[in-house]
């Protein structure tokens, strides 16, 4: 048991007006606070209690460390079942768990909480079905829908049924849910996404543009999409406007750069006549085996540029890799790169025919299989079984078309040749095919500019508005962000209610979360200049998480406490300090490879938490507010007097560092001895926590150890987590509350601190 001498401060001038008991100051004149400033609802102080225990702790958090958080979130959401924070950080513990079941429900209640929150729903409608069958999930979702307030809360749930049955490969259900989606909030994000992956076989090239690009328009972050905006563009000619949106697509994911994207931007380098470039590419990436396709490409660049070295460096590296080929475990993809190899590069006529051959056998729907197939046969004199496979594939594969054409016209059949020149469809504009094919008819194959072949795309990109482009890069010039606090002044009793703000200033919607245009995620970082300075960088997040979007014009907020973690636990422990503090902040935060924090910066937002008055009037107030019926007034009261109670005990063992103007330390003592004697659990709960502040006398302890017996719950669980601090010697008593209280939840905490006990041989 902890236990710290008392002082007699009558001896002292400057307190003697308040006497030295609590008596004197009873039976005084009420004193009462003029205006009882916002104090933290009993449900939202164990939220914040949990919340910065878990920031205390830090680290990887034990199995313990755990359960005492996840205990305290119950304890809150058993008071105020309605309370968001406990129920939205108890489906983030759980998840963490592995708790399905305890997400799904706690997911369940946050819904009904929050019926607009977009977030929570797509959460709910992700996770509420897990463990189903893909069928039962989709009975399950469409039973939803019709539950859900509002057309965007429909779309969401449309949108997500439509993903479901796109996963299982059903495309025409997931249109027809797209639509219904699309009638409810065609403005939706996700909507344009879906359509551009349910994009039919059979689309024109049109509605293939027009609906990419209006996916890319509504989801600018999506480097899938914005590349697939380059392919389409680079097909018909707009090779530098190709150039744009791959590049676009780069910076936002520059791990996509593999060995297909290299093969594209230097395909589309060469279209736009940069040959360094294209070269470029093409050395980016490991020799021969890495990116077989690409290294044939370089091979035939080198050549056309007459770099006879580097390309035949490039030909050994490509025969020691496609040796592989011949193995007995090489796959058909393999074996069908290696038969163009021996067809096309490096002719070998009996291993391409036999590679090739193979290949088809086990994929025989392959067009390049079937490609090499042909050209094999051809390069092995039979000329027949060579037409009738290149004929299979030519109308979509150039190579294929260029080699029929080629036999064709050696058989003296033009008219044939030229049918199959014009079915080809697609035709590539560089490369190697498509010099292949300009050998066999000049005038047909012959560079046309994007604009003269597809006009309608230039006016569609002249619509694009190219701020898009920025806004993914750079959101910062189009959402701007604010944080303010309700009081710039608080006290040593008020919880610091930070207001965080987003405002869209741009010409259009962007999406907000992980995958959009911001991560509505603030990393806050604190400076002090009280006794003395310090600092704490990122030591605390906040996130948005009402909307999946903010619109044009719109503005969206979120408010928190934020006097959790070190920085709070400095200005509990300086109650008599002033505390200058300042918050630098951080929206959409991102780490590098070296730990380091980048993001949006936010305006530093700078505010005084002032010191507790230690007048005798101050002090009348206090006590008189304990004798009133104000709740508020009380929690208040007791808060400051165990804060100011810890300090004076510290400053009499000589563990400050900072002078500090004496208290009525008995006084103060009765008054929260007092406290805990209250007939009013909530008075007494709000005693026990305050008193986690200070050292506990022998009175303070015996009131905490009757609390044990308390008959509401609450008492029980924070009388266990402060006799705690006494290690070891609890421990018994602990086990005997773990076995034999009435309370499931107080049992539950009891046995936590017994394991911790064990464990670390301390509970806080």
């Amino acid at each position: 048991m902890i236990a710290f001498s008392m002082t007699d401060f009558a001896a002292r001038r400057a307190m003697a007006p308040l006497g030295a008991t609590l008596m004197f100051v009873m039976l005084g004149p009420i004193i009462a606070f003029a205006q009882t400033p916002t104090v933290r609802s009993t449900p939202d102080a164990l939220v914040d209690l949990a919340r910065d225990f878990a920031l205390r702790r830090g680290g990887a958090p034990s199995a313990q460390d755990a359960t005492h958080v996840r205990l305290l979130l119950e304890a809150a959401a058993r008071l105020d079942p309605k309370n968001v924070d406990a129920q939205r950080w108890l489906f983030e513990l759980a998840t963490l768990r592995g708790e399905s079941e305890v997400a799904r429900k706690t997911l369940e209640t946050l819904t009904g909480i929050e019926p607009d929150n977009e977030t929570v729903m797509m959460r709910w409608l992700e996770v509420g079905s897990q463990g189903q069958t893909a069928e039962d999930r989709t009975t399950w979702l469409r039973k939803q829908v019709g539950s859900l307030r509002g057309p965007r809360m429909q779309a969401i749930a449309y949108v997500r049924l439509a993903e479901m049955e796109l996963e299982q490969l059903n495309l025409d259900p997931a249109r027809e849910l797209l639509a219904a989606a699309a009638k409810m909030d065609d403005e939706n994000p996700r909507v344009a996404a879906l359509r551009w992956q349910l994009i039919p076989a059979d689309a024109s090239s049109d509605e293939r543009f027009e609906t990419t690009l209006r996916a890319f328009e509504r989801n600018p972050t999506n480097p899938r999409i914005a590349w697939a905006v380059g392919v389409i563009l680079d097909d018909s000619g707009y090779h530098n406007e190709a150039f744009l949106f791959f590049e676009h697509a780069l910076r936002l994911a520059p791990d996509m750069s593999g060995s297909a994207e290299k093969l594209a931007l230097a395909e589309n380098a060469v279209r736009r006549g940069d040959f360094a470039a294209a070269e470029a590419y093409v050395t980016t990436v490991a020799r021969g085996g890495d990116a077989p396709d690409l290294w044939m490409f370089a091979h035939w660049l080198m050549r056309k540029q007459g770099l006879r070295r580097e390309s035949s460096q490039v030909l050994r590296s490509l025969q020691s890799y496609f040796a592989k080929a011949d193995r007995e475990d090489a796959s058909p993809a393999l074996r069908t790169q290696a038969a163009w190899f021996y067809c096309e590069i490096s002719p070998d006529a009996a291993k391409a025919l036999t590679l090739a051959t193979r290949a088809t056998e086990a994929a025989p729907d392959d067009k390049m299989a079937r490609r090499a197939l042909g050209w094999a046969q051809a390069l092995s004199g039979d000329i027949e079984q060579a037409r009738t496979s290149l004929a299979s594939v030519a109308d979509q594969d150039a190579w294929a078309a260029a080699k029929l054409a080629q036999i064709q016209r050696e058989a003296a059949d033009d008219a044939a040749a030229e049918q199959t020149l014009a079915s080809l469809k697609a035709p590539p504009t560089a490369g190697p095919a498509y010099e292949a094919l300009l050998a066999l008819d000049a005038d047909r194959f012959k560079p046309v500019a994007g604009k003269t072949r597809h006009p309608e795309i230039a006016d569609r990109l002249a619509k694009v508005d190219s701020a898009l482009f920025a806004a993914a890069l750079h959101p910062e010039q189009f959402v701007t962000a604010r944080v303010d606090l309700d009081d710039r002044d608080p006290d040593i009793a008020q919880p610091w209610r930070a207001t965080f703000t987003l405002t869209n200033t741009g010409p259009y919607e962007v999406t907000l979360g992980p995958d959009g245009v911001i991560n509505p995620t603030f990393l806050l970082s604190f400076s002090l200049r009280g006794e003395k300075d310090r600092e704490y960088a990122n030591a605390l997040s906040v996130a948005y998480d009402g909307k999946l979007s903010i619109a044009s014009g719109e503005t969206l907020s979120v408010s928190k406490s934020i006097d959790v973690g070190a920085p709070a636990r400095v200005c509990e422990m300086t109650p008599q300090q002033i505390q200058h503090i300042t918050l630098t902040t951080l929206l959409d935060p991102s780490q590098d490879a070296e730990g380091a924090w980048h993001g949006q910066a936010v305006p530093a937002l700078r505010f005084t938490r002032t010191p507790a008055p230690n007048e005798a009037e101050a002090w009348a107030a206090r006590f008189a507010a304990l004798r009133s019926i104000d709740p508020p007034a009380q929690i208040r009261a007791v808060e400051e007097m165990a804060r100011l109670l810890g300090e004076s005990q510290r400053a009499a063992r000589g563990k400050l560092g900072y002078a500090t103007t004496p208290i009525p330390r008995e006084a103060a003592e009765q008054a929260l001895t007092l406290a805990l004697r209250s007939g009013d659990w909530e008075l007494q709960s709000r005693t026990l926590l305050a008193l986690r502040y200070a050292g506990l006398t022998q009175a303070l302890a015996t009131e905490a150890e009757r609390s044990l017996r308390n008959p509401h719950w609450l008492p029980r669980v924070l009388a266990l987590r402060l006799l705690a601090r006494q290690g070891a010697a609890f421990k018994d008593a602990a086990a005997k509350v773990a076995t034999e209280d009435s309370d499931e939840l107080v049992r539950a905490f009891a046995a936590m601190i017994v394991d911790t006990l064990s464990n670390e041989g301390s509970a806080d």
